[in-house]
């Protein structure tokens, strides 16, 4: 990545990218990327570029934590995504709603987990991806100690179900030719690795 190369040209090149590229609308996964890009490498940000960022995340957090991005069971990478933008803008910004709300969305994904066993898109490697790594973000850098304990927990517990679903020698559930071909694609790295 452009910031931690420590060279000054490319923090530089790094900063201009992220300063011309706006959000136009609310997108639950760009700004859950721009939360944790700031909570991970904010420190290493130009003042100018970090102070444009975290206007902009404070234009959209409230956003993520809308009814619509509850944990439902299905479609779950969405409200991951949503759940750790609360967390993450709530310290950022200094709003301690968002992040109780990032936290008892936290609570109730995790609970889901315990009672389902799986996340609703165990069928897409693709997708039960994206739902791991907010949770694998959470439990690395956010400063509240019970949503960190929680996100280790759910991945924990995620990444042991991908593999039973996923690996050939454990596998217990039939997946469609459509999910297999997923899996062989480059874009797809991190469930290639799992299955490693």
């Amino acid at each position: 990545m452009l910031f931690r190369s420590g060279d000054e040209r490319q923090r530089q090149k790094g900063a201009a990218l992220l300063e011309a590229t706006e959000l136009p609308t609310f997108d639950n996964h760009a700004v859950a990327i721009l939360a944790t890009l700031l909570k991970v490498h904010g420190s290493q940000l130009p003042a100018q570029t970090r102070a444009l960022l975290l206007e902009r995340l404070a234009r959209y957090a409230a956003e993520a934590g809308t009814e619509d991005f509850r944990v439902q069971g299905f479609n779950d990478n969405a409200p991951m995504h949503c759940l750790t933008t609360l967390l993450f803008a709530g310290d950022l910004l200094g709003n301690r709603a968002l992040a109780k709300l990032g936290l008892e969305r936290l609570r109730d994904a995790v609970a889901m987990l315990e009672r389902r066993g799986v996340l609703g898109e165990m069928n897409s490697p693709t997708y039960t991806a994206w739902s791991l790594t907010p949770l694998a973000c959470l439990a690395q850098w956010c400063a509240d100690a019970e949503a960190k304990a929680l996100a280790a927990q759910a991945a924990r517990k995620l990444v042991a179900e991908i593999l039973l679903f996923y690996h050939r020698e454990l596998q217990v559930t039939v997946r469609s030719e459509e999910h297999t071909s997923e899996l062989q694609s480059p874009c797809n790295l991190v469930c290639r690795l799992l299955l490693e």
